[in-house]
C-alpha cells in the first residue's frame, strides 16, 4: 500500500515499484525528459532577475529613475514639461541679458547726446549776450549747428544687433519714455523695414502679458524731436510722386509714418482702367520710394476721388476716399477706406465707412488713435441737410458703436477735419452756416466716442466766409485749427491755438505775410520738436498763378523765420497742398501742379529738414529754455531706461530662482535614488546568481531520467 506524504513523489514506504511510478506520473513535476518544467521555471525567474538587474544598471549608470515611458508614464509627462520650462527660463535669462545690453547701448548714446546739449547751451548762453557782433554769432552758431548735426547722427546711427534704438524705431504709440506695456501696439519685429514699436522682451514660458514679457520702448531722440527747430531747409530737390503721368493726377494727401517714412496718396484718371482711381506710394525715412503706384481702390467703376490718409499706432496707415455709386452704397457717393501695413501691403479688403447710404456721403477725414484704432468723419446729406458724421473703430478695424452726428445744431455743414488727442480722444472741426454765415466750429470727443465739449466757434470774426478748416495736435497736447477767411476782402490763412481741453490760447492770428490776392487751401501738421507748420496755395505770389507756400511756428503759435516757397515750379498753377511732419523733425509737402510733367496735372513733393541756429541774440536766448527742455527729455529717457535695466536685473534673478526650483522638482521626479536603487541592484544580483546555480541543477534532472531508462 502506498502512503502519500503530501508532496508528489514522496512516500513513507514503497511496497512495490508500480505504486511509486504511478504516483510520480500523477504529480505536476513529472520526471520526464521531453519537457524540463523545473528548468523552465528557473529560467523564467532568472530572466526576470536579469531584467530587473538591467533596469537597475541603466538607472545607476544614467542617474535617472525614468528612462522610458514604461518606467513611469505620468512621471515622464510631468518631467518633460518641467524640462521644457527649465530650458525656456534659462533662455529667458539670456533674453533679458540681451535686453540689458541693448539698454546700456542706448543709455551710452544718450549720455553723449547729453554732453552735446550741455555744449549747445553753453554756446547759446555765449551768443545770448550783447557783447558779440552778428558775424561773431554766426561763428558761434556754426558750432551750435555742428552739435545739432552730431546729435542727429548719433540718434540715427545707434543700433543694437541691427535694430535702431534712438530714431523712433522703438518708440511706442504715445511716445512714452523707457519701458511700457502697450496693449494695442504691435512690437518691433526685429527688422528695419517692418512696423515700429517697443521691443518685446520675452522671458517667460508662455505668452501672457502679465507674466511672460514686457516692452522696452526708447523714445525718438533725433535732434528735431528733442529740440524745437527754429526753421526748415530744403532736403533735396522737388520730386514727382506719381509714376503714371498720362492725363490727370491730382488732389494729393500725405501722412508721416512711425518708421520715419511717409505715404502719399492721390486720384488718377484712367490708371485703374476707368475714370478716377485712388493711388498711393510709400517712402522710407530717406525719401526713397519703397513701392510703385499702389492702386488703393478695388472697385474701379465710375469715380473715386479726394483721398485722405492717416498713420496708425501699429506703424501702418489707412487711406479713405469718396466713391461714386459703389455697392453697397450704390445710390450716390459713399466713403470707403483701406488699411495697410508699413510696407504698403493691404490688410483685408476695402470697406464702406458710412452706414446711411441715401444721397451723398463725401469729404472724409481720418485720424489714428493712440489705442491703435482710428476715427473717420465725413459730410452726409442723407437727411436732406449736409451734416457731419463720425465713425470710430478699434485696433482690429471693428466699428465701435454706430455712426454718430457730430453737431447738435442743424445747418449746412461741410469739410470736416479730425485729429487725435493724447488722452485717447479726438477733436473735430468743420464749416457750418448755422449762424447765417460760414464759420468754423470745433467739438472734442472722449476715447469712448462721447462728446466732451459742446460745439464752439473757432473764428473770432464772423463776417465774410471761413472755409477749409484743418486741425493738428501738438506734442504738448494742445492743438491748432487753421482755416481760410475772406474777412479782410481777400482770402487769408488764419489759425487758432487751443489747449488740450479746447480752451483758446490767445486769439486768431494770420499765418501768411503776403496778403495780395488770395491765400487758400490750408494744410496743417505738428512737428516732432513741438511746434507746427502750415502750408497753403497763394495766388500770384510767385508771379504766375497759384504757388505753394508755408510757415513754421513754435508750440505757442509764434512764427519762426519767414514764410517759405515750397513749390519750385512757378509756371501755371500749383494747388491742394498737404503737409506732414516726420520723425526727424522735418516735414514733407505734396501738391498738384499743372502741366509740370507735360501731361496735364501731376503730383509733386518736397522734403524739408529742421534747422537750428543762434544767429541772433533773440534766437540764442530762446534756445536757453529750449535746450533745458531737451535735456529734461533726454534725461527722463535715461532715467526710465535705468529703471528698466534694474527691473530686468530683478527679472533675471527671479527667473534664475524659478529655474532652480523647477529643476529641483524635476530632479525629485526624474532622478534615481542611488541608495534605494543600489539595494535593489544587490538583491537582484544575488537572486540572479542563485537562479543561475539552480538552473544548472534543474538542467541535470533529465540525466536522472536517462539513468532510470538505462537501468542504472
Amino acid at each position: 500500500m502506498c502512503q502519500w506524504l503530501g508532496w508528489p513523489g514522496w512516500f513513507r514506504d514503497v511496497p512495490d515499484k508500480n505504486c511509486y511510478f504511478k504516483k510520480l506520473s500523477d504529480s505536476r513535476m513529472n520526471f520526464g525528459i521531453n519537457h524540463n518544467l523545473m528548468a523552465m521555471n528557473v529560467s523564467r525567474n532568472l530572466g526576470n532577475h536579469y531584467q530587473e538587474l538591467g533596469v537597475s544598471t541603466r538607472r545607476l549608470s544614467s542617474g535617472l529613475r525614468i528612462g522610458t515611458a514604461a518606467d513611469d508614464a505620468a512621471g515622464l509627462a510631468v518631467r518633460e514639461l518641467m524640462r521644457s520650462d527649465v530650458s525656456t527660463l534659462n533662455q529667458g535669462v539670456r533674453n533679458a541679458n540681451d535686453a540689458i545690453s541693448m539698454i546700456q547701448t542706448a543709455d551710452g548714446a544718450l549720455e553723449v547726446i547729453d554732453e552735446k546739449l550741455i555744449r549747445m547751451k553753453e554756446l547759446a548762453e555765449q551768443a545770448a549776450t550783447g557783447t558779440y557782433t552778428s558775424d561773431q554769432r554766426m561763428i558761434i552758431s556754426s558750432e551750435f549747428q555742428a552739435m545739432a548735426s552730431e546729435i542727429q547722427r548719433i540718434a540715427v546711427a545707434t543700433d543694437f544687433n541691427g535694430i535702431k534704438l534712438l530714431d523712433n524705431s522703438l518708440a511706442n504709440a504715445t511716445g512714452a519714455w523707457g519701458w511700457s506695456n502697450p496693449s494695442t501696439q504691435a512690437a518691433h519685429s526685429g527688422t528695419s523695414l517692418d512696423s515700429t514699436g517697443p521691443a518685446k522682451v520675452h522671458f517667460g514660458t508662455g505668452n501672457t502679458s502679465a507674466e511672460d514679457y514686457y516692452y522696452v520702448g526708447v523714445s525718438n531722440s533725433q535732434v528735431g524731436a528733442i529740440l524745437e527747430p527754429n526753421g526748415v531747409t530744403e532736403n533735396g530737390d522737388e520730386f514727382q510722386v506719381n509714376t503714371y503721368t498720362t492725363s490727370v493726377q491730382a488732389n494729393p494727401a500725405v501722412t508721416g509714418l512711425a518708421n520715419g517714412g511717409y505715404v502719399a496718396t492721390w486720384q488718377s484718371v484712367g490708371q485703374d482702367g476707368d475714370d478716377f482711381g485712388i493711388f498711393a506710394k510709400v517712402y522710407d525715412k530717406a525719401g526713397k520710394a519703397q513701392t510703385g503706384d499702389i492702386q488703393v481702390n478695388s472697385y474701379t467703376t465710375w469715380i473715386q476721388s479726394l483721398p485722405t490718409a492717416t498713420s496708425l499706432a501699429d506703424g501702418g496707415f489707412l487711406v479713405s476716399w469718396n466713391s461714386d455709386s459703389q455697392p453697397p452704397d450704390s445710390g450716390s457717393w459713399g466713403v470707403f477706406a483701406q488699411r495697410y501695413n508699413a510696407s504698403g501691403e493691404p490688410l483685408g479688403n476695402e470697406f464702406l465707412v458710412n452706414t446711411s447710404t441715401s444721397n451723398a456721403q463725401n469729404s472724409p477725414s481720418v485720424t489714428g488713435l493712440p489705442d491703435g484704432g482710428y476715427v473717420a468723419t465725413w459730410m452726409s446729406n442723407h437727411t436732406g441737410d449736409a451734416n457731419i458724421y463720425k465713425q470710430q473703430y478699434d485696433k482690429t478695424g471693428a466699428a465701435v458703436g454706430a455712426e454718430t452726428l457730430v453737431s447738435s445744431v442743424p445747418g449746412t455743414q461741410h469739410t470736416p477735419s479730425v485729429s487725435s488727442l493724447q488722452d485717447g480722444g479726438y477733436a473735430i472741426t468743420w464749416r457750418s452756416d448755422q449762424n447765417g454765415s460760414n464759420d468754423i466750429y470745433l467739438r472734442i470727443f472722449g476715447a469712448d466716442g462721447n462728446p466732451v465739449t459742446a460745439e464752439a466757434i473757432v473764428n473770432d470774426v464772423q463776417t465774410g466766409s471761413q472755409i477749409d478748416p484743418k486741425i493738428t495736435t501738438l506734442k504738448n497736447g494742445n492743438f491748432v485749427v487753421a482755416y481760410s477767411s475772406d474777412q479782410s476782402g481777400t482770402n487769408d490763412i488764419f489759425y487758432q491755438v487751443f489747449d488740450s481741453t479746447g480752451n483758446k490760447l490767445g486769439s486768431n492770428r494770420m499765418a501768411n505775410s503776403y496778403t495780395t490776392l488770395n491765400q487758400q487751401e490750408p494744410s496743417a501738421t505738428s512737428l516732432a520738436g513741438g511746434g507746427f507748420m502750415l502750408s497753403w496755395s497763394s495766388q500770384n505770389q510767385d508771379g504766375s498763378g497759384y504757388g505753394i507756400y508755408g510757415q513754421q511756428f513754435d508750440s505757442n503759435g509764434n512764427a519762426l523765420d519767414e514764410e517759405v516757397k515750397i513749390s519750385t515750379e512757378s509756371n501755371n498753377d500749383q494747388g491742394r497742398p498737404s503737409i506732414a511732419g516726420l520723425t526727424d523733425g522735418g516735414v514733407v509737402a505734396v501738391w498738384h501742379s499743372m502741366d509740370q510733367d507735360s501731361s496735364d496735372w501731376g503730383v509733386f513733393g518736397q522734403r524739408y529738414s529742421p534747422t537750428f541756429n543762434i544767429n541772433t541774440q533773440e534766437s540764442a536766448q530762446n534756445y536757453l529754455d529750449n535746450i533745458k527742455d531737451a535735456a529734461v527729455r533726454v534725461n527722463a529717457n535715461r532715467a526710465n531706461l535705468g529703471a528698466t535695466q534694474n527691473r530686468l536685473e530683478n527679472t533675471i534673478s527671479n527667473l534664475q530662482i524659478q529655474a532652480e526650483n523647477l529643476q529641483d522638482a524635476e530632479s525629485q521626479i526624474s532622478d534615481v535614488d542611488v541608495a534605494d536603487e543600489m539595494t535593489n541592484f544587490v538583491k537582484e544580483q544575488i537572486l540572479s546568481q542563485a537562479a543561475t546555480a539552480m538552473l544548472a541543477q534543474a538542467n541535470s534532472i533529465p540525466k536522472m531520467a536517462i539513468q532510470l531508462i538505462s537501468g542504472g
